[in-house]
């Protein structure tokens, strides 16, 4: 199993993982590994340019057009006051 974003970073989550497919899969023949590389939280970002790189992407892409309508009704009042003066001295 290859872990892949920045969520996956969270502390104890590969070890834990590792733990619970193994317990899981104990009478299995397989052995179960997690790879956690550090650099998973780009690794979709990676891939993505990857793809885009190679001279076949364009007749491997696919298009998805979806429509959604949706109707809202929304009341939004909001109440700005800036003080130019004073952004002034914050500075």
């Amino acid at each position: 199993m290859l872990l892949v974003g920045a969520a996956s970073r969270e502390a104890g989550l590969a070890e834990d993982l590792q733990h619970a497919l193994k317990a899981a899969l104990a009478s299995s023949p397989w052995e179960p590994r997690v790879l956690a590389k550090s650099e998973r939280a780009f690794m979709c970002w990676l891939g993505g340019a990857t793809f885009c790189a190679m001279s076949s992407a364009e007749a491997l892409t696919l298009t998805i057009t979806i429509t959604v309508t949706v109707t809202l009704t929304l009341t939004l009042t909001l109440t700005l006051t800036l003080t130019l003066g004073r952004l002034r001295d914050s500075r």
